[in-house]
């Protein structure tokens, strides 16, 4: 006779600690989805292969999604090569997953742009950084900035930023908050590679990166909505 023994501890898994289910981008106007799989790549799994080439940054587990990378103000970056569906002349929203550091300086920290020149409003398609302890956004060829989002991402906790243009306004929202200004600028389409966490005059973004996407359009509320769920903490 066969007598199967249950052991005597069973090991529990703190719901806290749990790791989130990264989720499957099959939405397909999303034309960029960076998750970090990769040690040498941020890799990107909308089906257009638009892997970023990492310079610096480091590997960590305690992302939104589980693996993330930690930038370090300093010189961490990382650059995607140009492609023709990064171009985006009449609608963008760029998304990210941020857990941001007040270092890497006292000015714009950029987290993404598509531009020939530096943070200086010349040439671009779209730009998304981190002014004071909010967030700022920026396109076309003008001086200031776009939209501002005011609520302060720098306290230690996770937030889902995006930030984008439509034919009528451009918008920043922070964790389902949206802020809209009308849109007086047109987009300046380029070849330049895509950039992360670039030097601006020796500002730097500094923090933890997740998920980072681009759509082809601006997203809608209720979008916005679903993603930031996907990345909610099961506590809150």
């Amino acid at each position: 006779m066969t007598v199967n023994i249950l052991p005597t501890h069973i090991p529990t898994v703190n719901p806290k600690r749990q790791r989130f289910r990264r989720p499957w981008q099959s939405d397909p106007s999303c034309v960029l989805n960076l998750m970090p799989e990769i040690n040498t790549q941020w890799r990107d799994y909308s089906g257009h292969n638009n892997h970023a080439t990492l310079v610096g940054p480091t590997r960590v587990h305690n992302g939104r999604f589980g693996e993330a990378l930690l930038f370090d103000g300093v010189n961490d970056a990382a650059t995607i090569t140009h492609s023709a569906e990064l171009s985006l002349p009449t609608e963008v929203t760029v998304e990210c997953w941020t857990n941001a550091s007040a270092m890497g300086g006292a000015g714009i920290r950029p987290i993404l742009r598509k531009t020939s020149n530096v943070w200086a409003y010349n040439d671009y398609n779209y730009g998304l950084g981190i002014i004071d302890d909010g967030v700022t956004w920026v396109h076309g060829d003008g001086v200031g900035h776009d939209t501002l989002g005011v609520i302060n991402i720098l306290d230690g906790n996770w937030h889902h930023i995006l930030g984008g243009f439509d034919a009528v306004n451009h918008h920043v929202i922070i964790d389902k908050v949206r802020t809209t200004a009308a849109n007086t600028r047109v987009p300046l389409v380029n070849v330049n590679d895509l950039e992360i966490s670039f030097n601006n005059a020796g500002n730097l973004f500094a923090g933890i990166l997740d998920t980072i996407r681009i759509y082809n359009k601006m997203l809608t509320d209720s979008e916005i909505s679903n993603l930031y769920e996907q990345g909610k903490p099961s506590e809150v």
